[in-house]
């Protein structure tokens, strides 16, 4: 038997020891290991990375080591490989929070591996300040974490992160600002302390964090941003916070606030709440308003929200209203607005019909049968939109009841959805048919048994777009079939965007058109080193080392930089 890479598991060589009769057959002892091995499991180190073992990203490391050396890889390609598996886990770490798994790869797997920047953000959007320590002291001219990120860690509730941050850095009180405003809009007051004790963020300017925490309802934040930096809530933030229900919010901000509230009713009415509503009507009586209009800008209201106001005699926009809530599904509201408000002449209007029409699109056959049985208009925008949501009852109650029909454009976006019985129902029952973007959609989203209907009973065809996407999602069956079928064909697009190795084989194999630079710069892009590989064997003419460095060091993907040296060692030998 050759020399084991991977250590045999302890378990296995219990039972091997145990049974003396297999003594004499050595690689039993591998298969049984390799049998209840976990680490068998996973393709790569950073796919093992996610469960934040090092002794099983050990045991991962060296099936890697073994597969390499069957394979007969150079020890500059298995560097390439290493960087590459390096940066990947060393950023699934920083996500994870798993400092034993960083210090691992650092210590043991690959000493000299380099970091992308952006392993800085994964860390500090988690919280995991531990982690981002470590990095900055291991790596300190990586370290380029933005005002941007501490913002992300400052909404998400991670003071540790902000401390850190204030600790490291040494920057402008100006830069918190933005910081200071997504902990007091997501109410964490330990962040807004902090930052207001220890770096002297401004309490004026474009950005307010009292407003943030009063449109969000902390009415805690509100009152220490009021009482400790002498913040002034503005008249939109208040307005906010009656809209979005913030009761307690909007009477302290009523009570503090030096600058004249006007008519709230209208905005208290979007929040659902009757005792909101109750309140704001008491506001409005005590300054005098009492007469504007409900339901101006477009709102979708609540039926008690609207019974309460109708029974207080407020002036309601039913148009809009009733518009809105057929638009959204609302069959209650809509019923009882025909019932209270004279709404039989604005059937007639181009507004209504939109909103009609968008009926249909909300799944809702009985709010559409009921529309038409009180008059209202259709256009085909009404079909075309049930057919892209697929629904067939809909687009069938439509052709068997009215007589607006569709477009084009209903029979296109059910394609492109993958709707393949109402694709049938239309084709077999409409005669406005389909155009090109029918089957081009249909095979970029996957949909083989809607591309070979359209292909057997239309004459529409498609275009390049379809094999383009095809081949750019990974889809070799559908390449296959339109090569096979369709006489359209593609453009360098497909093999340029193509990340299949499979699909560039094919194209290359039985197609003309070729590709350009820009396949090899995205592979670059992305890192893919099996597709740099082929295009560097199969397409040298499109291949410029130049530029793929260029691509390379702009990503940070190192391991790329480091096969182009290979490469380039190779050309002078």
């Amino acid at each position: 038997m050759g020399e084991l890479l991977v250590p045999p598991l302890t378990s296995a060589n219990v039972v091997w020891r145990a049974r003396g009769a297999l003594h004499g057959v050595p690689h039993i002892l591998g298969a049984i290991s390799a049998f209840l091995d976990p680490s068998e499991t996973f393709e790569c180190v950073a796919s093992a990375a996610l469960l934040g073992s090092p002794w099983l990203l050990h045991r991962v490391a060296l099936l890697d080591a073994q597969r390499w050396r069957a394979a007969q890889h150079s020890e500059t390609r298995v560097r390439c490989l290493k960087q590459q598996q390096f940066a990947a886990a060393m950023s699934i770490a920083a996500r994870c929070g798993a400092l034993s798994v960083a210090k691992w790869l650092r210590d043991v797997y690959f000493p000299e591996g380099r970091i992308r920047s952006t392993i800085f953000e994964y860390a500090a959007h988690r919280g995991h300040a531990g982690v981002l320590a470590w990095l900055a002291t291991m790596y300190p001219k990586r370290n380029r974490l933005r005002p941007r990120s501490l913002c992300v860690a400052a909404k998400a509730g991670h003071l540790n992160v902000v401390q850190w941050w204030w600790r490291y850095y040494d920057e402008s009180a100006l830069l918190m600002a933005p910081v200071m405003y997504q902990a007091a809009e997501a109410g964490h007051l330990d962040i807004v302390v902090f930052l207001h004790t220890h770096t002297k963020c401004p309490t004026s300017g474009s950005i307010s964090a009292i407003d943030g925490a009063a449109s969000n309802g902390h009415l805690g934040v509100v009152k220490w941003l009021h009482e400790n930096r002498g913040e002034e809530c503005s008249i939109e933030a208040f307005k906010n916070a009656v809209k979005r229900g913030h009761l307690g919010v909007a009477k302290y901000v009523a009570q503090v606030m030096s600058a004249r509230i006007y008519d709230i009713v209208e905005h208290a009415a979007c929040s659902g709440s009757l005792e909101m509503l109750a309140w704001a009507k008491a506001q409005s009586v005590e300054l005098g308003f009492m007469h504007f209009e409900i339901g101006r800008d477009t709102v979708v209201l609540k039926l008690p929200v609207l019974q309460w106001l109708f029974e207080e005699q407020y002036v309601i926009n039913a148009p809009g209203i009733f518009q809105e809530a057929v638009k959204s599904g609302d069959f209650h509201v809509a019923q009882w607005m025909w019932g209270n408000f004279k709404l039989q002449t604005f059937r007639e209007n181009e507004r209504a019909r939109t909103g009609v029409d968008m009926a249909a699109a909300t799944r809702n056959l009985t709010m559409v049968q009921w529309l038409s049985t009180k008059g209202f208009y259709f256009t085909t925008q009404a079909m075309d939109f049930a057919a892209a949501n697929g629904d067939l009852e809909m687009v069938q109650w439509l052709h068997a009841n009215r007589d607006e029909g569709c477009s084009t454009a209903a029979m296109d976006a059910a394609a492109a959805n993958g709707h393949f019985t109402t694709v049938q129902f239309l084709h077999f029952h409409r005669t406005e048919g389909c155009t090109t973007k029918a089957m081009d959609m249909a095979a970029a989203n996957g949909h083989l048994d809607v591309v070979e209907f359209l292909h057997s009973h239309r004459n529409e065809g498609c275009t390049t777009n379809a094999m383009d996407q095809a081949a750019n999602r990974g889809n070799l069956e559908m390449v296959q079939f339109l090569h096979v079928n369709r006489h359209e064909g593609c453009t360098t697009r497909a093999m340029d965007t193509s990340l299949d190795v499979e699909i560039l084989d094919y194209l290359h194999k039985n197609r003309t058109e070729g590709c350009t630079e820009r396949a090899s710069e995205f592979a670059a892009e992305l890192g893919r080193l099996k597709i740099l590989e082929w295009f560097f064997t199969n397409k040298r003419r499109a291949f410029s080392v130049g530029r793929i460095l260029q691509h390379a060091r702009r990503f940070e993907q190192f391991h790329v930089e480091m096969w182009i040296d290979v490469v380039l060692d190779d050309e002078i030998q």
